[in-house]
C-alpha cells in the first residue's frame, strides 16, 4: 500500500547508555523497550561477529535474530564497530503485532550508534533496520513503515507515510498535529498475548506476491505501465476486477482492492484529523477493519482477530475499530470515548473469556515521542565485566 497513517564482545565497559524504543505508529504512553548498553573500549566486536555467524546459531531464543540482523547492516559500513553489552527490558507484548521487533532494531541500532560514535539520520536508522529485516537473519520482505513509525515520530502528533515515490527509498512524512484528549477520546489496544503470530511472515509475503501479481496485471489491462497499485484509482479497479479475477483468481481481485481502497481510506482519515471529524476517522477505521477481514483475510488461523474487531465496534463509546498493524495476531485498535473506556474495557473482556476461555490485556496509547537516547555517563561498570571474554546478554 502506498499511503499509512501509521554488537557484543569482552573486555571492561566504559560508557553507559540507555535507550528508549516505543511502539510503532502512535506510540504508547509508559510502554516501550529499555535498553542500557555498555562499550568495551578495549574490545572489537569478537562475538555475533555477521562472517562468522549463521542463522540457525540464533534459533533460540528467536529474538536475538533481531539483534544480529542489525549489527549484519552495520558492519557491511562500519567493519570496526567496537564490542558492548546490552540490557535489554520490554513491556511491549512480544509476538502479537505491535511491531515488538521493530521495537527492538531501532533500540538496539541506536545502542550501536551511541556506543561507536555512529551519526545517522532517524530516516537513515530507520533504514538501516529494514535492511536489517530484509537480510538473511529475518528474510521478511517487509516495508520501512515500522521502522519509521518509531524513529520519526513527535508527542502530539499523528504521521502520514507516502511510499509512492519509487525512485527514492524513503516516503514522503507529513506531521499531523491532534489533541484527542480535547476531544475526550483514546485510542485502546486489546490482546490475547497468548496467540502467536505464526502467519505472520509468510501471509504477508503470500499477500505481497498477490499485490505484485496485481501490478502486472493491471498494467496490462489498462494499457500503461504501474510501479504499484497506488498508481490505480477506485474507478479503474471497478473497470478491470473482473479480468483481474479470471486471471489470477478471487482470492488475488480480493487483495487487490483491499490495496487500493485502502489507500483511499488513508487519505480520507488525514482528512479527518486535520479537521478534527473524530466520526468520520472512527467509521474510516472501521471500513478499514471490515475490508481487512473480508478482502485481505488478515484473520487467516486467527479467529480470535475476527471477533475482537467485530465485538469492538458493537460497544456503546467506540468510534470505530479495526485490527492493529499487518494481522494474524489477536489484536485490535479501537478509538473510544474516554468516558467510555472503563466499561469498554469490562465489557470486551468479558465477552471475549466466554467465548476463549482467556482475558485480554488492554494498552491504552496517545501519540508520543521517537525512540531516542535517554542518558549517557562515563562510569566504569565492573559488572559488565565477567572476567571470561564472554558477552552478557539478558532479557527481563
Amino acid at each position: 500500500m502506498r499511503y499509512f497513517l501509521h554488537t557484543l564482545g569482552n573486555g571492561r565497559a566504559s560508557k553507559r547508555y540507555s535507550i528508549h524504543s516505543s511502539l510503532r505508529k502512535l506510540c504508547t504512553t509508559g510502554r516501550g523497550i529499555l535498553i542500557r548498553a555498555a562499550r568495551c573500549f578495549d574490545a572489537s566486536m569478537l562475538h555475533y561477529q555477521p562472517a562468522k555467524l549463521g542463522v540457525a546459531d540464533l534459533s533460540s531464543p528467536s529474538w536475538g535474530r533481531y539483534v544480529a540482523a542489525v549489527l549484519f547492516e552495520f558492519h557491511k559500513t562500519f567493519p570496526a564497530l567496537h564490542g558492548m553489552y546490552l540490557l535489554i527490558h520490554s513491556e511491549i507484548p512480544s509476538g502479537s503485532g505491535v511491531s515488538s521487533s521493530a521495537a527492538l532494531e531501532v533500540g538496539v541500532a541506536l545502542a550501536v550508534q551511541a556506543t561507536n560514535g555512529i551519526s545517522l539520520t532517524e530516516v537513515g536508522t530507520a533504514a538501516l533496520c529494514k535492511s536489517a529485516e530484509n537480510g538473511p537473519f529475518i528474510n521478511s520482505p517487509c516495508g520501512m513503515l515500522d521502522q519509521a513509525s518509531i524513529t520519526l515520530p513527535m508527542a502530539g502528533e499523528v504521521l502520514f507515510f507516502d511510499f509512492g515515490e519509487r525512485a527514492t527509498p524513503f516516503p514522503k512524512v507529513q506531521r499531523l498535529p491532534v489533541d484527542f484528549a480535547k476531544s475526550e477520546l483514546q485510542f485502546v489496544l486489546a490482546v490475547d498475548q497468548s496467540v502467536r503470530r505464526e502467519l505472520a511472515t509468510s501471509g504477508y509475503s503470500a499477500r505481497r506476491r498477490s499485490c505484485d501479481l496485481g501490478v502486472t496485471l493491471a498494467s496490462k489491462f489498462l494499457g500503461r505501465p504501474l510501479s504499484s497499485l497506488s498508481e490505480v484509482t477506485l474507478q479503474e479497479f471497478s473497470d478491470i476486477a473482473g479480468k483481474l479475477e479470471v486471471h489470477s483468481g478471487k482470492e488475488t481481485r480480493n487483495r487487490v482492492e483491499h490495496v487500493i481502497s485502502e489507500n483511499c481510506r488513508v487519505v480520507k482519515a488525514r482528512e479527518a484529523i486535520l479537521t478534527a471529524d473524530f466520526v468520520a476517522l472512527g467509521n474510516l477505521l472501521t471500513a478499514s477493519g471490515k475490508s481487512a477481514l473480508d478482502l485481505y483475510t488478515v484473520d487467516e488461523g486467527t479467529p480470535e482477530l475476527t471477533f475482537l474487531v467485530q465485538e469492538s465496534g458493537r460497544i456503546d463509546g467506540v468510534l470505530g475499530a479495526r485490527n492493529m498493524g499487518g494481522g494474524f495476531a489477536a489484536l485490535s485498535l479501537s478509538l473510544v470515548a474516554t468516558p467510555a473506556l472503563p466499561q469498554f474495557s469490562e465489557t470486551l473482556n468479558e465477552r471475549y473469556l466466554r467465548a476463549w476461555k482467556r482475558p485480554l490485556t488492554f494498552l491504552p496509547f496517545s501519540p508520543a515521542h521517537h525512540a531516542e537516547l535517554l542518558e549517557m555517563t562515563s562510569e566504569l561498570s565492573a559488572q559488565a565485566d565477567t572476567g571470561d571474554g564472554k558477552p552478557i546478554t539478558k532479557r527481563t
